[in-house]
């Protein structure tokens, strides 16, 4: 049986904190007219928060898991099969070689006018080279 890691989860934070976090995500005055409707959702947010439901859609791990009846969440369950089918794609001989590029930066040309994200510019390069 496999250990079980514990020690990373982060701290949990008061309904004022949460609150606060909330509703910075609609700091935007174009949010005004629905600060009633935006208090009802953080109220259901705040709850599923505190209550610790991460993934409030599941379903049974099945078969090949340690535990068959676990309930797994269904976007995890979908996203593990598609990396499955990734992995099992990329194995093949006759798939092509690639290389993969990630652009990190937060930073773009609409979050600061006028200058394009040195990340962007090496990532976007790099993918120009000849093959």
């Amino acid at each position: 049986m496999p250990r079980i890691r514990k020690g990373q989860v982060a701290a949990f934070v008061p309904r004022t904190v949460f609150r606060e976090r909330f509703q910075n995500s609609f700091f935007d005055p174009a949010f005004d007219g629905e600060r009633d409707a935006l208090q009802r959702i953080e109220a259901i947010a705040w709850k599923a928060y505190k209550e610790g439901r991460k993934a409030p859609r599941t379903r049974k791990a099945g078969a090949g898991f340690a535990d068959p009846d676990y309930e797994l969440s269904i976007e995890w369950s979908a996203t593990r099969a598609r990396l499955r089918a990734a992995a099992t794609h990329q194995k093949k001989a006759s798939t092509r070689s690639r290389v993969l590029l990630i652009c990190g930066s937060a930073r773009n040309d609409g979050s600061c006018p006028g200058e394009m994200s040195k990340t962007f510019r090496f990532v976007r390069s790099a993918r120009n080279v000849p093959r």
